[in-house]
């Protein structure tokens, strides 16, 4: 058994007394699938243009966040054993290097 080809049918059905044209029929499918196709873009260029607009904004948000508020001076606090402030990162560095080097020099390392 073979298949029957869709065109085939259909020029059948419009052939009849009072149908529209093969022609006729066919220009006005793809025109309404335009249509609609054409629909569809305009709506999806709209939500592309949305999302690159909150993308960028949120973007944005992230960036004044980490350079200003996560990098600033005071971002990075410790509060070390027996200390009652906190002090920065750069600082509490600098008392294990202190310490490292009492050590080191205890220990005659250096």
């Amino acid at each position: 058994m073979t298949e029957e080809n869709p065109n085939t049918r259909l020029k059948q059905l419009l052939s009849m007394p009072g149908s529209a044209t093969y022609n006729e029929f066919k220009f006005a499918d793809n025109e309404k699938a335009h249509e609609i196709i054409n629909e569809f873009l305009k709506k999806l260029v709209q939500r592309i243009e949305q999302d690159e607009t909150a993308t960028a904004k949120r973007l944005a948000g992230l960036e004044t966040f980490v350079t200003t508020e996560l990098i600033g001076p005071r971002s990075l606090e410790f509060k070390p054993p027996g200390s009652d402030d906190y002090i920065s990162l750069g600082a509490a560095l600098t008392l294990v290097f202190e310490k490292l080097n009492r050590i080191e020099e205890h220990l005659g390392l250096l």
